[in-house]
């Protein structure tokens, strides 16, 4: 996928969802969509999460999903189904996760370095 810099519109929009604060309906429509994609993620991270174990056949291996408590078996099954395309799986829920911890306000996405 190509890379590109960041307008500054969109890392001030960056900037603000990763804070919390509201969107500026000033910005484009592209800083409005980085907003909205770091905003949803950040809520997502939010949920508690189950941890499932998925026993993986043809080959046969183990791999582990973490999936928000929201999530019906059904929507899960499905997910893996699409992750992992023509491979029969069994299901086990391993453990309740606690919402991530938030990094303290000071921090920006800078902070955080290149990924």
């Amino acid at each position: 996928m190509p890379t590109r810099t960041l307008s500054f519109d969109e890392q001030q929009a960056a900037e603000t969802a990763f804070h919390g604060h509201p969107l500026q309906p000033q910005w484009g429509a592209r800083a409005k969509q980085v907003y909205t994609g770091i905003s949803d993620a950040k809520q997502k991270q939010s949920l508690p999460h189950y941890q499932w174990r998925i026993g993986l056949q043809r080959p046969t291996e183990i791999q582990h999903g973490v999936y928000p408590t929201t999530m019906s078996l059904h929507e899960i099954i499905k997910e893996i189904s699409h992750q992992f395309p023509n491979r029969p799986f069994s299901l086990l829920r391993a453990k309740l996760m606690s919402p991530a911890k938030s990094l303290p306000h000071h921090h920006s996405i800078a902070s955080l370095g290149r990924f």
